[in-house]
């Protein structure tokens, strides 16, 4: 079992966490046996250790609770608290990332390696297959891989606050919302959502963020009926237009008739019934 050891009950009153409710949670996470830190939500704590990526954005975890997005043992430490409490438990390997597994560790020839122009060496994480595996050795046209996760068959410990309990549709959307980064107002009333996206643009990155975006409201936001997306596009400079519409093999074509306008385009789509 979880040992577990609350450190933080001033909000016992408050209400605890259902399946469903979006939760925001401060988490790190250290090896028990090592102490090394390999996960963290807090900034702070990166930078002391030495672990700090410019690309992360360190804030609490928003999870979507008891959806599988968390070890169980963490769900179940989580599911007593309140918003404010904090934890530390500690999880065995098994309750953790699970055990190693031999039957993922595989030998594979160097030329597998080759044909994709990849030089392994000892403690290189690979993507194989769709799956990483790190270069435990290379020796006489062999390579031995490790395809289990890197904490598998430790036991660890997580320091863990639980930092607010979201239950209302609407300030679920907010989250949502701001999670993703989106400059988007969002408008809700019964039953149907309304997404203004400002500054959008047709990148294949800002599709496929606003396509995610929308489908997990759709799965996880009860409330949401019907979603409508509107994408509010800035004007382009004239020569931008015409330099953007000439064909590339062509020289470019005098356009003076040309007039920039502001684009508005939208998208609507209904929530399946369950």
């Amino acid at each position: 079992m979880a040992a577990e050891t609350k450190t933080n009950s001033a909000n016992s009153k408050k209400s605890t966490p259902v399946a469903g409710d979006f939760i925001k949670l401060d988490i790190t996470g250290t090896t028990k046996s090592t102490g090394k830190i390999f996960e963290t939500t807090d900034a702070d704590i990166a930078k002391a250790n030495n672990m700090f990526n410019p690309r992360v954005r360190y804030a609490p975890q928003l999870i979507v609770y008891q959806r599988g997005q968390l070890l169980p043992g963490i769900e179940t430490a989580v599911s007593s608290m309140a918003a404010g409490d904090e934890k530390e438990i500690e999880l065995p390997a098994e309750k953790a990332f699970g055990a190693k597994d031999q039957n993922n560790i595989r030998v594979m020839p160097l030329s597998d390696f080759a044909s994709q122009k990849i030089t392994p060496v000892p403690g290189m994480v690979i993507n194989m297959n769709n799956y990483n595996g790190l270069v435990r050795s290379v020796s006489g046209g062999r390579v031995v891989m490790d395809f289990n996760h890197p904490l598998a068959g430790e036991a660890v410990k997580y320091k863990i606050k639980l930092v607010s309990v979201i239950k209302d549709d609407a300030e679920k959307i907010t989250a949502l919302v701001d999670r993703t980064g989106f400059n988007a107002k969002a408008k809700f009333a019964n039953g149907n959502l309304e997404l203004t996206f400002a500054g959008a643009n047709t990148s294949n990155e800002f599709m496929g963020r606003k396509k995610e975006l929308l489908e997990f409201i759709a799965a996880f936001v009860p409330g949401v009926d019907e979603i409508r997306a509107i994408e509010e596009y800035k004007k382009m400079e004239v020569k931008q237009i015409e330099q953007a519409a000439k064909p590339a093999s062509e020289p470019a074509a005098a356009a003076s008739s040309s007039k920039p306008s502001s684009t508005s385009s939208s998208s609507s789509s209904k929530k399946k019934s369950q």
